[in-house]
C-alpha cells in the first residue's frame, strides 16, 4: 500500500513512488556518493579530523567540526546582526533576507548542529543564505550558548528566547508571524523539537512547521543501530564509513555528559524528543536524513511513531551521504535538492497556517 508521508531519495535523478511509503531518486542504494570518492585525497572524514587535531578534547572536537569544505553561496541576500538578551546573557542573532524585498515574508529560525558543544555561524551562513533565497523567506540564525560552559537547559532556553524576540520584532524584521518555522540540524534538531514542545505546553502554538536535518532525538541511542545500516561492499569505503559513524556515536556519549548538568531523566522530552507523548500535537514535521548516519535509525523510529500517532510528518532520506552532508554545500547536489524540498514544504503550507 502506497503512502506519501515518507520518501527515500537516492541520488542525482528522480524515480517513481513505490511500495513501503517512499518516493525515490535512483542511484545505487549501497554506494557512497561520488563526491566523497572524488575528494578522497582532500576530503578527510570526521573521525580522522578529530584524531589529527592537537589539544584538549573540546579543542579537537570543535576544530574537527569547523574544517568541512564549503563553497561560498553567492545568493543576493541581505544580512543583519542583532543582539538579544537570554537569561542574563547577550547572544547574537543573524538575519538573512532576499535582496531588496520589502514585503513581509515567512520566517525560519535556524538552529545549527555541533553535538551541543560546537558549530557556529561560519558553518551555517551559506546554508542560511541558500534557504533564504530558495524559500524566499527570512532566515534567522541564533548563536545559542554551548556546553560545557552552558549546560541544559540553557541552549534550549536561548532558542526559545529567540522565538520570543523574533515575534516581538516581527514588524521591524518584516516577517509574517503566522508563517513562522523552525529548522534544526543534528543537535539543533533536538533543540528545534524542544522549542516545539515548549510552545505547545505553553499553549502558544506559534511554530507552524518544523524542519529537521538528521536530528538527534534520543539520548539513549543504541550502538546496534549502526550495524543495522547496509554499507558498500568496497572494504576500504565500508571501513571508513563505519569508523565515521562510530566516532559520531562515541562523541555523542561524551558530549551529552557535557551538555547535561546532572543525571537528568534521559526520557525527558526536552532532552530526548523521541519520548514526547503528545506527538499528534506537534506542528507539521519535515525530516531529512542521511543513509550512512549513526542517527538514521532513531530518526526512522521517531517518524514512524509520529505517523502512527496521527501526526503530520514527511520524511526524506538521501542515499549515499553521511551525517552533516548539509555542510558540503556547493559540492553535493543533494544539499540544494534538500533546500528545494524545504522551499516546497513552506510553499505548500501557505494558507494552512491561518487555519491552525
Amino acid at each position: 500500500m502506497e503512502s506519501s508521508w515518507e520518501k527515500i531519495i537516492f541520488q542525482r535523478r528522480r524515480e517513481k513512488e513505490y511500495g513501503y511509503p517512499m518516493d525515490t531518486k535512483w542511484y545505487d542504494n549501497k554506494s557512497i556518493d561520488p563526491f566523497y570518492i572524488a575528494k578522497w585525497k582532500s576530503y578527510t572524514p570526521f573521525y580522522k579530523l578529530f584524531l589529527q587535531t592537537k589539544g584538549s578534547f573540546m579543542k579537537r572536537l570543535r576544530s574537527s567540526m569547523n574544517t568541512i569544505q564549503q563553497k561560498k553561496e553567492k545568493a543576493w541576500i541581505e544580512e543583519s546582526r542583532f543582539s538579544m538578551k537570554s537569561h542574563h546573557s547577550i547572544i547574537n542573532l543573524y538575519v538573512y533576507r532576499p535582496w531588496k524585498e520589502e514585503k513581509n515574508l515567512p520566517c525560519i529560525l535556524y538552529l545549527h548542529g555541533g553535538a551541543y558543544v560546537g558549530g557556529g555561524i561560519a558553518m551555517s551562513e551559506n546554508v542560511c543564505r541558500a534557504i533564504s533565497k530558495q524559500a524566499h523567506a527570512v532566515v534567522c540564525y541564533v548563536e545559542y550558548r554551548l556546553a560545557p560552559q552552558a549546560q541544559f537547559p540553557l541552549a534550549l532556553e536561548d532558542c526559545y528566547a529567540a522565538i520570543d524576540w523574533i515575534m516581538q520584532k516581527a514588524k521591524q524584521l518584516k516577517i509574517q508571524k503566522d508563517a513562522f518555522y523552525i529548522c534544526g540540524e543534528s543537535a539543533g534538531g533536538n533543540l528545534a523539537l524542544g522549542c516545539c514542545i515548549k510552545d505547545i505546553e505553553k499553549q502558544q502554538k506559534r511554530i507552524k512547521g518544523c524542519i529537521l536535518f538528521y536530528p538527534h532525538l534520543d539520548m539513549k541511542e543504541k550502538i546496534q543501530d549502526i550495524y543495522q545500516i547496509s554499507l558498500p561492499k568496497n572494504k576500504i569505503v565500508k571501513k571508513w564509513i563505519r569508523k565515521d559513524m562510530l566516532m559520531l556515536y562515541g562523541s555523542l556519549q561524551i558530549t551529552k555528559k557535557l551538555y547535561l548538568q546532572h543525571q537528568e531523566d534521559l526520557e525527558n522530552p526536552l532532552i530526548s524528543p523521541y519520548y514526547y507523548k503528545n506527538l499528534a500535537k506537534l506542528p507539521p514535521i519535515f525530516m531529512i536524513q542521511a543513509q550512512f548516519d549513526a542517527l538514521q535509525k532513531q530518526g526512522e523510529r521517531f517518524a514512524q511513531k509520529v505517523y502512527e500517532a496521527g501526526g503530520n510528518i514527511r520524511r526524506i532520506q538521501y542515499k549515499g551521504v553521511l551525517h552533516a552532508f548539509l555542510d558540503h554545500i556547493g559540492y553535493l547536489p543533494q544539499v540544494y535538492d534538500a533546500i528545494e524540498e524545504i522551499a516546497f514544504f513552506i510553499q505548500s503550507r501557505k494558507g494552512d497556517e491561518k487555519n491552525e
